[in-house]
């Protein structure tokens, strides 16, 4: 028998967090001031995924920021507007996230060897077991067919004769068609009984299959300039790194047994590495919104907002609705002294998670412009969302754009309101959407 497996040895799954880290789109015609807002939230995310031990996405968002302030940044046409203060914190912010990615890229390499020798032993051990398996039944086979072979010819002889009619007693039609000696019988040959084969229970090749990784990505917005800067936050949190960390691998047992095993488990434990991120809803979100949006609904003018919140246990969970200040029409709505803004989120420590704002005398779905502001902020964030709600018709929508609108959206250079080819769809209702009244939305207006 031959036992194949596909082993993925810890250099080659260092090497696909890697790409997976420097893969991400980069677009100049989003302001340069909101990729740099951008990293402040990258580094936050960061550190909350150091906290809550998820070393791999931690890794994955501080390679991010690496790799948007050293390479995409600096090719960015506004980018000479930046100030000196401004350079110099994107400056700092890089150091510190170079220095905590060798940390985790130790731990994490440190964490795939283990795995890998857990996993080839477990499968040395499975061939072995096997190979015991197949050395029994063959003996056991062996053994059968010698003792059949050592039955004496009078055995045979008696069984023969005890089906043969007497001289006086006519046989019966079935008797005679038995007697009947078939073409190319030998009358003197006597078949041995037959002995069925034991199968093994044997991996089967879907058994056998690599494990892939597939990574979160990046969050939003603009301006940046703060005097915290967030390096004494990461100073002041619970997770260290070490040059003494141990994985932890209980050795009492095997953990992983299968190929599959493996994968299975990692899936399980780092779902938000496959796909997007889960994004919690308070309930009372839409509600109260359209209560602080009533009176320019009823002038048929937008009212827009921005959702907050923080990553926990690979979730967003959005908690705050800011409302900037703003001016609409019919049928838009832009946003002013976004610094304002940036000033909340630092207060209470936020990440921009999407935005959300109202049809007053439409339904619900995603205009041409609303397309182009739902590319910017789903480019920095992946999980990003747009919840478009209906006073008129009494409902609300939460969408994204699918990633052929995502591609062809970016690609788009009108502005204003013009027609894009709807087929296949630019958008879609967001899946990963789970709405709780276990907790309210809190209201920040700054109009």
């Amino acid at each position: 028998i031959c036992v194949i497996y596909i082993v993925m040895d810890p250099s080659a799954r260092l090497k696909i967090l890697t790409n997976k880290a420097n893969d991400f789109p980069f677009d100049i015609k989003i302001p340069v001031i909101r990729y740099a807002r951008s990293l402040k939230e990258l580094e936050r995310m960061a550190i909350i995924y150091a906290q809550e031990s998820q070393v791999e996405n931690a890794f994955i968002l501080y390679m991010k920021l690496i790799t948007l302030s050293v390479e995409k940044l600096p090719k960015h046409p506004q980018f000479s507007a930046l100030d000196t203060e401004q350079r110099s914190i994107i400056k700092k912010r890089c150091a510190l996230a170079i220095t905590i990615a060798e940390d985790l890229k130790k731990e994490i390499k440190q964490l795939y060897e283990e795995e890998y020798r857990q996993l080839i032993e477990d499968k040395q051990d499975e061939v072995k077991s096997v190979s015991q398996k197949i050395t029994y039944v063959a003996s056991q086979d062996n053994n059968n067919l010698h003792s059949s072979e050592s039955l004496s010819p009078d055995f045979f002889a008696s069984k023969s004769s005890s089906h043969t009619p007497s001289q006086n007693q006519k046989p019966s039609v079935s008797q005679s068609q038995e007697l009947i000696p078939s073409q190319n019988q030998d009358d003197n040959k006597i078949s041995l009984p037959s002995y069925s084969t034991i199968s093994l229970d044997q991996p089967s090749m879907s058994d056998c299959s690599t494990t892939s990784h597939v990574y979160p990505t990046a969050p939003p917005f603009k301006d940046f300039v703060d005097d915290a800067l967030l390096l004494d936050d990461f100073k002041n949190t619970q997770y260290k790194h070490s040059d003494t960390f141990q994985p932890n691998v209980n050795r009492s047992t095997k953990p992983l047994s299968m190929i599959n095993d493996l994968k299975n488990n990692y899936e399980e434990t780092h779902s938000s590495l496959n796909g997007k991120r889960f994004i919690i809803l308070p309930a009372d979100l839409t509600d109260k919104f359209l209560l602080l949006a009533a009176s320019n609904t009823k002038r048929n003018i937008e009212t827009c907002g921005i959702l907050c919140g923080r990553l926990v246990q690979s979730q967003f969970r959005v908690t705050h609705l800011i409302i900037p200040k703003q001016h609409g029409t019919s049928d838009s709505c832009t946003t002013e002294k976004e610094e304002e803004m940036f000033d909340v989120q630092d207060k209470y420590d936020l990440i921009t998670v999407g935005w959300i704002h109202t049809h007053p005398s439409q339904t619900c779905f995603l205009s041409s412009v609303d397309l182009h502001t739902q590319c910017s902020y789903q480019q920095l964030l992946p999980e990003a969302i747009a919840v478009v709600c209906s006073p008129k018709y009494n409902n609300f929508g939460v969408y994204r754009l699918t990633m052929h609108g995502l591609k062809l959206i970016t690609n788009c250079t009108q502005n204003g309101f013009h027609p894009h080819n709807k087929d296949p769809p630019l958008f879609e209702e967001s899946s990963g959407i789970n709405i709780q009244d276990s907790y309210g939305i809190t209201i920040v207006d700054l109009r």
